[in-house]
């Protein structure tokens, strides 16, 4: 697991089932809503990354994965994001480059790259909140 993803797990545990939002600066292109749903030794943890057009981005935590509390519901953490040009983006102090080719965002930050399709058939809206 990147350092990225790593830091936004610990930031939504911290926050627990709350949610916030901020904007900075220039979003660049990301919008979007992406899976970032892992699976490890059988157990799957799903996660949800939206790039939206406000500079902000949040990150959705399913609760009844094998990781969560169990509940039908998402822990939810915004933060602004900040594009730094040449598809560089600052994200509350890291930077990574992402890069959206098709329906693919590839993401490289300092531990590796990482690739992350699109999700269609949902919205943020049909995301509930803890």
């Amino acid at each position: 697991m990147s350092k990225f993803i790593a830091l936004l797990a610990v930031g939504a545990m911290i926050v627990g089932c709350s949610s916030g939002s901020s904007s900075s600066g220039n979003s660049g292109t990301l919008s979007g809503l992406w899976d970032l749903t892992e699976t490890e030794d059988g157990l799957q943890d799903v996660v949800y990354l939206e790039f939206r057009s406000d500079s902000a981005f949040t990150f959705y935590d399913y609760e009844a994965d094998s990781f969560g509390t169990g509940e039908n519901c998402y822990g939810i953490l915004s933060l602004p994001y900040e594009s730094l040009g040449n598809s560089q983006y600052d994200i509350g102090g890291e930077v990574i480059t992402a890069v959206i080719n098709g329906d693919q965002l590839t993401i490289t930050d300092s531990e590796g790259t990482f690739t992350f399709a699109r999700l269609t058939g949902i919205s943020s809206t049909d995301l509930n909140a803890c």
